[in-house]
């Protein structure tokens, strides 16, 4: 799998378990109006946008909509803009609901054949009601989703594994950005999970052991920040739900 998303001013996580190579985004929070903005997503409480970052914004677990950020769009010296701060996560339980599917270069709601079709005997898994074909899988993909069960089988977040990279976005615990001109880290909220990811060019060796998290590196497209996730180990899910991946 080579999970990609983007980060501008809205937070973007980005699968691609289910077309290989490809990508299907679900929006996150925006953190203000700069340079790059795509919209804001509900944070936390319902609120829109949710990330607090050093402009200004609603305080966390705060009500109602968020002032917007004043001031320009905090930049790195390398004029890119610059994603340091907090931010609140919108807690995203099942990714195929809503307006999470969407096609990552026009942000439209994606369409696929037999979408929607329902399989009322396959396990519940983490939702509630019958299993459909919710989100563009391909044949292997499809076949773990029906297949998944954690009543059954348990699910591996339930036994304090990591919730492996997108999930951890997907949870309803915040996050916070450091970010310089060569380098993004992320530091979750969530048993102190952090990820790194180089934005310099930099190579990860090919001979590395899979992960829970993957390894990421980033490039830059404008100013919106491309990054590019490769080899999970297979244990993790995208979401509570359970909506599978490959590594």
């Amino acid at each position: 799998m080579k999970g990609r998303w983007k980060l501008g001013w809205t937070l973007a996580a980005i699968l691609a378990a289910f077309v290989a190579a490809d990508v299907i985004a679900g929006q996150g929070p925006a953190r203000g109006g700069g340079a790059g903005a795509r919209g804001a997503a509900p944070g936390r409480g319902g609120a829109p946008g949710g990330a607090q970052g050093r402009g200004g914004g609603a305080a966390r677990g705060g009500r109602g909509a968020p002032a917007e950020p004043a001031g320009p769009t905090p930049r790195l010296p390398n004029g890119k803009p610059d994603l340091s701060g907090h931010w609140a996560n919108p807690y995203t339980s099942n990714m195929a609901t809503g307006r999470n599917v969407l096609d990552p270069v026009t942000r439209q709601p994606l369409t696929w054949e037999r979408q929607g079709e329902s399989f009322p005997d396959a396990p519940h898994g983490g939702i509630n009601g019958a299993k459909a074909f919710d989100l563009p899988y391909t044949e292997w993909g499809l076949k773990q989703w029906l297949a998944y069960d954690p009543v059954k089988n348990g699910d591996y977040a339930g036994s304090c594994m990591p919730f492996g990279l997108s999930r951890s976005i997907n949870s309803p615990h915040g996050l916070q950005m450091t970010q310089n001109n060569d380098s993004l880290a992320i530091m979750f909220e969530q048993n102190t999970w952090f990820h790194w990811i180089p934005t310099n060019g930099m190579k990860w060796p090919e001979d590395l052991s899979r992960s829970w998290n993957g390894v990421s590196v980033g490039h830059w497209d404008g100013d919106m920040l491309v990054v590019e996730t490769t080899g999970f180990n297979g244990y993790t899910r995208l979401d509570t739900a359970g909506h599978p991946h490959s590594k």
